[in-house]
C-alpha cells in the first residue's frame, strides 16, 4: 500500500492566512496576562474560541486547563499537541498598544504566543480534517510555572480516551534567529508507555516532552511596531528547519 498521498490544501497558504488571527489572540493574552492556576479569562477565551471553530469535545480539564480533539477523516496515530498559558509576577516596561493591563503580571515567558500558536494550527487543522490522518488532543496547559498543571492534566485523564501515542509541544526562543524552527526528539518515557509509578515522571511528560520545537514565533518582539492590524505578507518564505 503507498501510504503517500497529497493534502487538498496548501499548508504554507494556510498558515499566512491564519496569521493575522493567532497575532491578533497573542496581543490579547499579552495584554490580559494571568498568573498560574488563575488564568480564568485565558480559559475561557480559549474554550469560546474551540467552541467557534466547531473543535469536538471542548471541555475545562484540571481547574483551568482546556482540551478537545479533532478527528482526521483518515487512520493514523492520536497525537497531543500542547501549549502552556499562564504568566509570571512581574512588570513589563515595554510601552506598546498591547502591553500588561494587569499590575505586577505579565507574559514574560512566551506562553501568550504558545497560546495563540496552538489556536492557529487547530483552525489549521480543523478546517482540513478531511485530509489529516488520526487524531489531534489538544492540550492548554494552566500553571507551568512550576505549579503542577501538567501533573493535573493527567491525573484527569489527558492521556486517555483516546489514548496518546505522542506529544508534541512548542517553544519561543528568543537565541534563535527569526524564521528559525529546531526540531528535537527525546524518549518521553524510556520504557515506551504513558503510565508509570513516578510522579515526576508524569510531570515530566509535559514540560520536559522534548518533541520540543524552538521557534522564534514572536515576531514582535523582532518587530515591535507591528500589530495583527497591520500584518500583511511578512513571512514571504518557509520557515527553514534545522536539525539541531
Amino acid at each position: 500500500m503507498n501510504d503517500r498521498y497529497t493534502p487538498t490544501f496548501n499548508i504554507h497558504e494556510a498558515v499566512r492566512k491564519t496569521l493575522p488571527y493567532m497575532m491578533e489572540m497573542r496581543e490579547y493574552f499579552h495584554a490580559h496576562p494571568e498568573l498560574s492556576e488563575k488564568e480564568f479569562d485565558t480559559c475561557k477565551t480559549i474554550f469560546q474560541e474551540l467552541s467557534l471553530m466547531g473543535i469536538e469535545d471542548v471541555k475545562i480539564i484540571a481547574g483551568t486547563g482546556v482540551t478537545g480533539l479533532i478527528h482526521g477523516a483518515l487512520p493514523g496515530p492520536v497525537i497531543l499537541l500542547r501549549a502552556d498559558i499562564d504568566a509570571l509576577p512581574l512588570t513589563e516596561k515595554f510601552d506598546c498598544p498591547y502591553s500588561s493591563l494587569v499590575d505586577g503580571v505579565m507574559h514574560a515567558c512566551g506562553h501568550d504566543g504558545h497560546a495563540a500558536n496552538l489556536l492557529g494550527v487547530a483552525k489549521i487543522l480543523n478546517k482540513h480534517k478531511d485530509c489529516l490522518r488520526g487524531t489531534i488532543r489538544l492540550a492548554f496547559q494552566p500553571a507551568e510555572e512550576g505549579n503542577g498543571g501538567a501533573a493535573r492534566m493527567i491525573d484527569a485523564g489527558i492521556l486517555n480516551n483516546p489514548r496518546v501515542d505522542y506529544a508534541l509541544g512548542l517553544h519561543r526562543r528568543s537565541g534563535c534567529p527569526l524564521q528559525l524552527a529546531a526540531a528535537f526528539e527525546d524518549p518521553v518515557l524510556p520504557d515506551g508507555g504513558f503510565t508509570v509509578p513516578s510522579r515526576e515522571r508524569l510531570r515530566s511528560f509535559f514540560r520536559n516532552m522534548q518533541h520540543t520545537w524552538n521557534l522564534q514565533a514572536d515576531i514582535t518582539a523582532e518587530l515591535p511596531d507591528m500589530r495583527a492590524d497591520d500584518f500583511t505578507e511578512k513571512l514571504t518564505a518557509p520557515l527553514p528547519l534545522s536539525n539541531a
